[in-house]
Formats: structure tokens, sequence, C-alpha cells
């Protein structure tokens, strides 16, 4: 059940990477009982296809994906589906050598629990300490310019509400100045009104004297007609 679920695994590997990766790979087809080839008795097919990828078909053959051989580009059989026998058989019949130097080839050993880190030593432990100084520097240097940006910014915003304050000040005494102005030529108007009316005065004649009674005194004075009696 392990192997079967590793040769799965290994189909879906192949058909992406042969551009088949518009399928999901939750929607792959189930992996094919193994099926043992010509000359390779028990073998599953999952080995088989590590020679193989999927690729469109070439001119001549019915359209979708073929299983190509790896070694030499030939096009075995159509589909994802492609029995083992056939693959095995065009292995056997055209990359026997090959397969037979497969075979031989002995399996790496085990990798064995990682080394310890070797201790630094002369002058690579130097300049593991100078690259360490180095970035302490570089961090102290960036904290510094940090601050250094903060009171910069501080500044521009308080430059900024300086100059909203001076353009308030600068707009209320454009006010006062316009209704200043307006004060004074209506004041110079009301000068002038009366400076026309005191003339018009001036220039009008005096009232006549008044006319002596008769009886009466020449300066109209009573008493004349009292001393004629």
């Amino acid at each position: 059940g392990q192997r079967r679920e590793l040769c799965s695994s290994e189909k879906r590997t192949v058909l992406k990477a042969s551009g088949g990766a518009a399928m999901r790979t939750d929607e792959l087809p189930a992996a094919p009982m193994d099926t043992p080839g010509p000359g390779r008795r028990g073998a599953p097919s999952c080995e088989a296809w590590g020679y193989f990828h999927l690729a469109a078909a070439r001119p001549g053959r019915a359209a979708g994906q073929w299983a190509t051989c790896r070694l030499c580009g030939e096009q075995v059989s159509p589909g994802f589906h492609a029995g083992a026998a056939a693959l095995w058989r065009h292995l056997e019949g055209a990359h026997r050598r090959e397969l037979q130097k497969s075979a031989a080839r002995p399996p790496p050993p085990p990798a064995g629990p990682p080394a310890p880190p070797a201790a630094a030593e002369g002058d690579w432990a130097r300049l593991l300490e100078q690259m360490g100084a180095l970035a302490e520097r570089c961090r102290v240097r960036e904290r510094e310019l940090a601050r250094r940006e903060a009171a910069v910014g501080r500044a521009q915003r308080a430059l900024e509400r300086r100059r909203r304050a001076l353009q308030q000040e600068e707009r209320a005494a454009a006010q006062e100045r316009r209704q200043l102005r307006a004060d004074a030529e209506a004041l110079r108007a009301r000068l002038r009104d009366l400076g026309r009316r005191e003339a018009a005065l001036a220039a009008a004649p005096g009232p006549p004297p008044p006319k002596g009674e008769p009886g009466g005194h020449a300066d109209g004075s009573p008493g004349a007609g009292i001393l004629l009696l």
C-alpha cells in the first residue's frame, strides 16, 4: 500500500511537470495497479513513469497527451493511463543499457545525523566578530536615523501649523484693512456732504428788515402815536 501511494505521488508530479497543470491534483485519476513489464518482473509502473513524461501529441498522432520518453523523446502511448507493459517494452527495446546501469547503481547511503557546527577559530572568528560589530553599529545607526527622521517630521509639522496660523492672521489683517478703507471712504463722503450744505447756506440771501406800523416810530417802536395825541 505504501509503494502504491508513492507511485501515485510520482505520477502526479509527472503530470504537473509536463504541462498538465490545468488538471487539479485532487482531480487526477487513481494510479493504475502495478504491472510487471517484460524483463522487469514485479517492477511497479511508477518506476517506468520515471523515464517518461506527458507531452502534447505530435503531428500524425491522435490529439491529447502522450507518454513521451525522456531518453529519446519518442511518444509511446497516449494518455496518462498508458500501460506499464508498453512503457517497459519501449525501455527494454531501446534503452536496455540504461536500465542495466540504473539497476547496477547502488542506492545512496542513508544520511547520518548532522554534524555539530565547528567552532570558529583564527581569522574566521575575527571576521565573524567584525561582522557582528558592524551589524550592531548598523542597528545603532538605523535607530539614530529613525530618531532624527522623527524629529524632522515633528519640526515640519510645527512649521506647517505656524504657516497656517500666519495665513489666518494675514487674512484677518486684510479684512481689517478693507473695513478701515470702507470707513474712511464713508467719512470722506459725509464730510463732502457737510461742506456742500455749508456752502449752500452761506450763498443764501438774508431776511428783509421789518416794516413800521402806522402811528408808530420809524423804527417800529410804539409811542409815536401817543405823543401825537
